[in-house]
């Protein structure tokens, strides 16, 4: 990260919600904006753990999968809050995505163990002559 982009986190963390989201909804691309989004996200990181945690021990989800589930959501998230600043509450958004993302069965949660299983090797034979 480089040094503009810490130093406006750190002016950024300053500011109340308030101020934060009227800046958001006013900002342009750039390393300004980058730091608003994510002073938002991180701001509605509460919101996404609370969430992803109640809603995946409801679901059977594992530690892990409730952990993996947060950093989705928090991605989504600020990819969300880059291109529609049109949202109302952002901690509404953040909500709904985590509710989505715990819900979703087709996502894989757990990460697959390596199947190190020993393979004989698939050979055919093929006969014919050999043209010189």
């Amino acid at each position: 990260m480089s040094i503009r982009l810490h130093q406006l986190d750190i002016h950024y963390a300053a500011l109340s919600d308030d101020e934060i989201e009227q800046l958001w909804r006013t900002s342009t691309a750039g390393d300004h904006d980058v730091a608003v989004v994510r002073q938002l996200v991180l701001r509605a990181l509460e919101v996404i753990h609370v969430t992803c945690a109640e809603a995946g021990k409801a679901a059977g989800l594992t530690q892990d999968d409730v952990v993996r589930a947060c950093d989705e959501v928090a991605v989504r998230l600020f990819a969300r809050l880059g291109r529609d600043r049109s949202i109302k509450s952002v901690r509404a958004v953040a909500h709904a995505l985590a509710l989505e993302v715990v819900a979703d069965r087709e996502r894989r949660r757990s990460p697959t163990e390596p199947r190190l299983i020993e393979r004989r090797p698939r050979l055919t034979l093929i006969e014919g002559k050999v043209q010189e």
